[in-house]
């Protein structure tokens, strides 16, 4: 039988005066805790991954909840109070002990009130290895958290191949485009010069965004979620709404001059000395 594991860390130590008792009895039952010397701080991991079902004792939650209920916006007391809600009239009740759901994202939450009422701490990273006891294919990998005042975000191993798919089939793209004379001797062939999307103006690109390319005062094409293509025009002879934007068709005469018949704009490309750049 394969055992599947988390091993998870998180950065920075929490300080001990930035925790309710609540957030703080609830925390130490999904990870593993250690304190640095002077006992102020905590420091969070565990070894096989955070606990996903906890059992905490009900008087001590109790006392614990009544401390945190007057904290606002509290996570923590607002997941044990719909708890106690779901729970009231129930056999659970009587017993000792009550289990509680803390899968993420409810750790991560209180993860981010400690952060928010604390005045030493910008983020907290969560970095966790996805491990086996066998060497499975589908047994490891990894993803990292950043934790934010504002936001919570995450990205797998997983999501991180998906975005290598996608650049490496923009590459081969690119690629057959630009040998395509070494390899097709009949029809005419043209050359495509890729350049980074900053050299356009952010007006610019809320035409090219907004606008059908139908109605563009060029010949183009969006070109997926990662910029645009043009056929680059030798004269801009239209006028008003008609005219191309003088930033884009100072790009399409910069690729005249280098031998390029279309420019294809990619938020990832190359920025070019010889063209303004606009950082947006």
């Amino acid at each position: 039988m394969a055992d599947y594991r988390s091993p998870t860390v998180v950065n920075p130590v929490i300080p001990v005066e930035n925790m309710t008792s609540l957030e703080r009895l609830l925390l130490e039952a999904v990870f593993d805790v250690e304190f640095d010397e002077d006992e102020t701080a905590m420091y969070f991991s565990s070894e096989l991954g955070p606990n996903a079902q906890i059992t905490v004792d009900r008087d001590q939650l109790r006392t614990a909840f009544r401390e945190a209920a007057v904290t606002p916006k509290s996570t923590a007391a607002e997941h044990v109070a719909d708890l106690c809600r779901s729970s009231a009239g129930s056999d659970e009740r009587k017993y000792q002990y009550l289990d509680i759901d803390m899968s993420e994202p409810v750790w991560s939450s209180i993860l981010q009130d400690i952060l928010r009422r604390s005045a030493t701490i910008d983020e907290i990273v969560v970095t966790t290895s996805f491990t086996c006891s066998r060497m499975r294919p589908d047994g490891f990998g990894g993803a990292v958290m950043l934790i934010t005042a504002d936001t919570i975000s995450r990205h797998s191993t997983a999501q991180m191949i998906e975005g290598l798919r996608a650049e490496a089939a923009r590459i081969s793209v690119v690629t057959d485009l630009s040998t395509a004379g070494d390899a097709i001797t009949g029809p005419e062939t043209r050359t495509l010069v890729v350049i980074s999307t900053g050299h356009i103006c952010p007006d610019t690109r809320t035409m090219l965004e907004h606008l059908p390319c139908g109605k563009w005062p060029c010949v183009g094409g969006g070109y997926a979620d990662y910029g645009w293509f043009f056929y680059a025009h030798e004269e801009n002879c239209g006028v008003s709404d008609q005219r191309i934007p003088d930033d884009l068709y100072t790009v399409m005469t910069w690729a005249r001059k280098h031998g390029a018949s279309h420019v294809l704009l990619d938020r990832d490309g190359d920025q070019v000395d010889d063209l303004e750049w606009f950082d947006w």
